[in-house]
């Protein structure tokens, strides 16, 4: 063999820099407007989870009230961002054990990370004037009461927040209906 039969490609192809600083500027362009989208669907997910829990929390109270005939409830603290279910018996109160679980059912948004960045906002269990109430009980009917005892007149309200949204639950004097808006 020759060494004339030996030819190499010289033209070496590849990109410039030119077109790689393009190529970084476009997908810096994309992720600038895609992640705050991204961040705020997942804010809204965490939001729509937690508002879900305590629909759920609410009507299992209300459910085991009807089913063993005796006064179940909510009780929240906006201060801590939690909630607990519990049981009244002879003017004590209990909060209850999760049946699945077996740990006590007090719900703090700040400890479980599936609803971290959702706050609970206002809550309006009672009807009374100045009435501190921040809890929601349930007799062996059904109806819901405040804390006072006094059987509620108006809707109850409680509201949670994440990423600027505010979605609203409420609990319907008359059937103990919930729902959240």
């Amino acid at each position: 063999m020759s060494d004339k039969a030996i030819i190499f490609n010289t033209r070496v192809r590849g990109f410039t820099l030119i077109e790689a600083i393009s190529v970084m500027v476009v997908i810096g362009l994309l992720s600038v407007m895609v992640v705050p989208q991204v961040v705020g669907a997942l804010q809204s997910f965490r939001l729509n989870a937690a508002v879900g829990k305590v629909l759920s929390d609410i009507r299992y109270a209300r459910e085991l009230a009807l089913s063993r005939h005796a006064t179940y409830g909510i009780e929240v603290s906006a201060a801590e961002n939690s909630y607990s279910i519990f049981s009244i018996s002879g003017g004590v109160k209990t909060v209850l054990s999760d049946p699945m679980t077996q740990k006590t059912m007090t719900i703090d948004f700040d400890l479980l990370t599936q609803y971290s960045g959702v706050t609970i906002g206002s809550v309006d269990f009672c009807d009374g004037v100045g009435c501190p109430s921040v809890d929601l009980r349930f007799d062996s009917f059904g109806v819901p009461y405040d804390s006072s005892g006094a059987a509620m007149a108006s809707s109850a309200t409680m509201a949670l927040s994440a990423g600027g949204t505010t979605r609203t639950i409420t609990i319907y004097q008359q059937t103990a209906f919930s729902e959240a808006v």
